[in-house]
């Protein structure tokens, strides 16, 4: 069942206020929550003069081609080195998104294409997810990262985890998990969200749910992460997509099906 802010990216609508739109949030920071420069979420404004992120949109006949950027190679990062810039394009129902299937029916789609260039910096495109159950938000994003990108927990395909009062974040590596985008192919991509946050919870990287019926969907989202080794000259990490669907599955077993 077709869900969702804009079923197929039909519309070009995008911004940062409570409006009926797609989310963007930009956060550049080296010390975890600490935007530099710029306010949380909005660190660099995408197409302002200076700003190393840009967002286009294409149309064609069956919807628009959205571009998300970043150039931390042609332009040079105000706050210098080190600083690692997430760029994201959200259908987020506290932004002016959904409706939102719960996280066990949620089911994306999207067909996109990614790739990066890094003479010195590292980066990871992304197709993100962020719910909401036991008092606290569940931000999963699975990534296809650059060899030099780093990895807290080689021996699973999980990358890094971070857990706060207020948040649980677990970053998954798209090649485990066979899901997720393939550096510089155009590729059609679809997540059944509970086949990948069933085992996660099994494997402790996220809390138990009481019941589905009281967990909810924030976000869902594309993007990228850049790290830039200098203040410029690092790389640039470009990410092209169309048709992002968003459905509600209706009921299914699940299980805990882990990546071999």
């Amino acid at each position: 069942m077709k869900s969702g802010h804009d079923y197929g990216l039909k519309h070009k609508r995008w911004g940062y206020a409570f409006e009926k739109r797609w989310l963007v949030a930009v956060q550049s920071e080296k010390e975890l929550g600490q935007s530099c420069p710029g306010e949380n979420n909005l660190s660099f404004v995408p197409n302002e003069p200076g700003s190393p992120v840009t967002l286009n949109f294409h149309e064609g006949a069956n919807g628009y081609t959205v571009n998300l950027k970043t150039d931390l190679y042609a332009n040079e990062h105000p706050c210098g080195a080190g600083h690692f810039t997430w760029a994201t394009f959200q259908d987020h129902i506290d932004h002016g998104g959904g409706p939102l299937p719960r996280p066990d029916k949620l089911v994306t789609t999207v067909t996109a294409y990614y790739q990066h260039w890094l003479p010195a910096g590292a980066a990871r495109g992304i197709i993100g997810f962020q719910g909401f159950w036991n008092g606290r938000s569940h931000l999963v994003e699975v990534s296809t990262p650059s060899d030099n990108w780093g990895d807290n927990y080689p021996a699973s395909w999980v990358i890094d985890y971070k857990d706060t009062p207020d948040l649980e974040f677990v970053n998954v590596d798209a090649r485990g998990w066979g899901i997720g985008l393939k550096l510089g192919v155009e590729t059609t991509v679809e997540i059944d969200w509970v086949t990948l946050l069933d085992p996660l919870i099994f494997l402790e990287y996220l809390d138990p749910v009481t019941s589905w019926d009281n967990a909810t969907t924030q976000s869902v989202f594309m993007g990228h992460e850049l790290k830039n080794e200098k203040a410029k000259g690092s790389g640039v990490a470009d990410l092209w997509f169309s048709d992002f669907k968003v459905e509600d599955s209706g009921l299914r077993p699940s299980g805990n099906t882990l990546p071999q």
